[in-house]
């Protein structure tokens, strides 16, 4: 509780300094050293990633996620789904009300300027979201190791590559991509802490890891 009211106080900080500046010190260097890496090696990885928490690809995902967990947990995962669909709506009032502009174009090169506002990033919070509940779920239900251990080191590259392509494109600036993760944490943090309090949904090992 003590760490997750912390990564809070951060949130709500980076939140009320971003509503006052378009930019952190560092956010436009950084951005530009990463728009420097032009290497598809690099630029196809996190772009493929984004596709995942975009349209079309992020409600399948969520869907196929949604039916494991079902038959993983049964009912209990039902109210825990449902908020963490209603969590993509977080993001956006929040945006209204930090309403910290996108990169200019005299700063970055911006793939395709957005109207919208940019503090939390978005793609950042959907990745964390998503995609850290899949880790949790594998982490604690999926007996197979080969098959836990594979969802885990999806999982994970993902939330690290989905984001860093809208800083690539100048659609975000990294602070923005930071925001969106750490609120993506804190709510994964409290919908395991919520689904864990449910009758029946004490954390426990898979059987075949206790011997990993």
């Amino acid at each position: 509780i003590v760490l997750w009211l912390a990564g809070l106080t951060c949130f709500v900080a980076m939140a009320f300094l971003a509503s006052g500046s378009d930019r952190f010190p560092g956010d436009e260097w950084l951005a530009n050293r990463f728009q420097d890496v032009d290497t598809p090696l690099v630029v196809e990885p996190i772009e493929g990633a984004e596709e995942l928490v975009e349209l079309p690809f992020w409600p399948v995902i969520a869907l196929l996620a949604s039916v494991a967990a079902l038959r993983l947990l049964g009912v209990r995962a039902v109210p825990v789904i449902v908020v963490a669909f209603a969590s993509r709506f977080l993001v956006t009032i929040i945006k209204e009300f930090v309403e910290r502009p996108r990169p200019s174009p005299d700063l970055v090169e911006v793939a395709h300027p957005l109207s919208t506002f940019t503090f939390p990033g978005g793609h950042a919070f959907n990745a964390v979201v998503l995609f850290g509940l899949i880790f949790y779920v594998a982490t604690c239900y999926v007996s197979d190791r080969y098959v836990r251990l594979g969802t885990q080191v999806s999982a994970l590259l993902i939330i690290s590559a989905a984001s860093l392509a809208r800083v690539h494109a100048g659609l975000h600036w990294p602070s923005d991509v930071v925001g969106g993760r750490l609120l993506g944490l804190l709510v994964v943090s409290a919908l395991v802490a919520f689904g864990e309090s449910l009758p029946g949904g004490r954390l426990r090992r898979p059987a075949q890891a206790q011997g990993d």
